[in-house]
């Protein structure tokens, strides 16, 4: 029972023929989903690429990490981002609050920058740009720092500085730092 001009389809499976229009209506019908499964996927690529290109927290606030053009600091996230450009330079444009560091990393706080096995070794400036001769370093301050790693060797602000790292001109105010060993407000171990 061939009909001109229709196409039957054998299904090994169940054993029976299936028509050429019932071939194309599950073409169609997987055609659709696959189709809006690609929309679906373009418009969440084109949204992760806006949420990262228009992030309310950039990675820093301004420079290129090199001595003429330092990564600049504003916030106690820019601050944390250190980590990521361990031998850069990087200078504070404001006093920082952290002060929401105690509900970071599940109650552990702010990591510290720099480890044993990859110490900073770039250079910090917290500079507030005011020649002051009385209060000479007199810089930009952090406040509020939260850190409890009291499992964890070489904690601080930074936790290893290398001989090459440089800080100058930073101040912390308030904060609470808890280690188990190597443990300063500004450095862990130097």
């Amino acid at each position: 029972m061939i009909r001109q001009g229709l196409v039957l389809w054998y299904n090994y499976n169940e054993n029976y023929f299936v028509e050429n229009s019932l071939v194309d209506a599950i073409i169609q019908k997987n055609f659709r989903v696959l189709a809006i499964l690609l929309l679906i996927f373009l418009v969440g690529g084109f949204l992760f690429v806006l949420q990262n290109v228009f992030a309310d927290d950039p990675l820093y606030a301004g420079g290129t990490g090199v001595e003429g053009d330092p990564y600049q600091i504003e916030t106690c996230v820019q601050l944390q981002n250190i980590n990521q450009n361990l031998s850069s330079y990087f200078v504070l444009n404001n006093d920082i609050d952290c002060s929401d560091t105690i509900n970071w990393n599940d109650g552990l706080g702010f990591e510290p920058i720099g480890t044993l096995l990859a110490p900073f070794n770039g250079r910090v400036d917290g500079d507030d740009g005011v020649a002051d001769p009385i209060n000479y370093g007199d810089g930009f301050t952090i406040n509020d720092l939260y850190i409890n790693r009291i499992d964890l060797l070489d904690v601080g602000l930074f936790g290893s500085v290398q001989s090459l790292g440089v800080i100058t001109d930073l101040g912390l105010i308030d904060v609470e730092i808890a280690g188990f060993h190597k443990t300063g407000a500004l450095v862990g171990r130097n």
